[in-house]
């Protein structure tokens, strides 16, 4: 969400995004909504010893996107919480919810 606003990030205010397209993999700095979250993100998983296994962004601009692993045992199930506790505290530290 957009900081002070109730809105998706990369997205017109009050409006909507046209075709899903040019926002694919988020090539391009004018199309890489989020990206500072993710990296935040990212490096927290690091920091924390999750064994993540990569950030891309998708078809939706703002829309991203990690993978945790590869697996083994048991051990992505207890990354992946961690993981998307981490996801939120990057987040509380770039939008406002």
């Amino acid at each position: 969400m957009q900081k002070n606003l109730n809105w998706p990030l990369g997205w017109p205010i009050g409006g909507y995004l046209g075709p899903q397209g040019p926002y694919y993999c988020s090539v391009g700095a004018d199309k890489a909504f989020g990206r500072d979250i993710v990296n935040s993100h990212y490096k927290a998983c690091l920091y924390a010893g999750i064994n993540i296994g990569g950030i891309n962004a998708e078809v939706m601009a703002g829309q991203w996107e990690f993978q945790v692993g590869p697996p083994v045992g048991i051990s992505p199930c207890d990354d992946l919480w961690v993981a998307r506790y981490e996801d939120c505290r990057s987040s509380w530290c770039n939008c406002f919810f």
